[in-house]
């Protein structure tokens, strides 16, 4: 059976499987006072995060302070949660390693855990989680964030390769190569004209106007029958020629009607000037 030429596409993805994939491994980077076993189980249960999401070479925080140690730089611990001494930790690691760093704070009876991932030569972290949980809970209710950060680092930094049993392409002679199908030039798209600008028009300020129109008018009517009643209750306690009010009564009721007359009359005026305003709005 002749051999199948290889695709550039088969070719990359050898490449890709043979090449060595950069170092990732957890890093303790505090030694806050009261954290110190904190700390070491939380790098624990992130270690083992990162290996159940396909990370399966992720070291160990004992493994990364050892070869911090052998290059003649200080224990990791030491960087009193410094992101800048974890991105030298991803360096001495080797070239585009990454480096998921634990820094656990203790306050009262709470933990405080920051988990960051920093690749070397590159100064934005890849993923940042946070979470506080109980002293006492520690490992038991960091386990659900450890693994969510876990998976989220393990798809930065895993480059998947191709499945064993993927075909592969067919190589195809560009010398003998059928044609390719003419292209078929597309219909053009008719576009409705734009509706004009009269039927688009809001009607919105002539429907305001007619109820403006329409309340100022109610007004109007309102005043003019409380004058009309005032007026009626002051000529009829006046019939025969005496009267049965009291000079304040009296006063009273005058009062009350030239007020009512008088804002019937204003309110009618502004009624008709709206009135006129809204049949403009209208017809236009």
């Amino acid at each position: 059976m002749p051999a199948r030429p290889l695709t550039v596409a088969s070719l990359l993805f050898a490449a890709a499987a043979a090449a060595q994939t950069p170092a990732v491994g957890v890093v303790i980077i505090s030694d806050r006072p009261g954290a110190q076993a904190m700390s070491d189980t939380v790098a624990a249960q992130v270690q083992r995060a990162l290996v159940r999401e396909g990370v399966k070479d992720a070291l160990e925080a004992p493994a990364v302070a050892a070869q911090v140690r052998a290059t003649g730089a200080a224990e990791p611990r030491s960087c009193k949660g410094a992101r800048s001494c974890a991105q030298n930790i991803a360096v001495l690691l080797g070239d585009k390693a990454t480096v998921v760093t634990v820094d656990v704070g203790k306050l009262g009876g709470t933990a405080v855990v920051r988990l960051e991932a920093l690749q070397a030569g590159n100064e934005k972290p890849l993923e940042v989680s946070e979470v506080s949980v109980e002293v006492d809970a520690v490992g038991e209710k960091t386990a659900l964030p450890v693994t969510l950060f876990a998976r989220k680092v393990a798809q930065r930094v895993l480059v998947a390769p191709p499945p064993d049993d993927a075909p592969l392409q067919a190589w195809v002679d560009p010398v003998s190569a059928p044609p390719a199908p003419p292209q078929v030039a597309a219909e053009p798209v008719k576009v409705a004209p734009a509706a004009s600008a009269s039927s688009s028009r809001s009607r919105a300020p002539a429907v305001v106007m007619t109820t403006v129109t329409a309340l100022v008018a109610v007004a109007a009517v309102s005043f003019l029958a409380s004058g009309l009643s005032a007026k009626g209750q002051y000529d009829g306690a006046r019939e025969g020629g005496g009267t049965s009010l009291t000079r304040a009564q009296a006063d009273g009721l005058a009062s009350r009607a030239n007020v009512s007359f008088t804002v019937a009359l204003i309110a009618g005026s502004v009624a008709a000037g709206s009135g006129v305003v809204t049949g403009v709005l209208w017809a236009f």
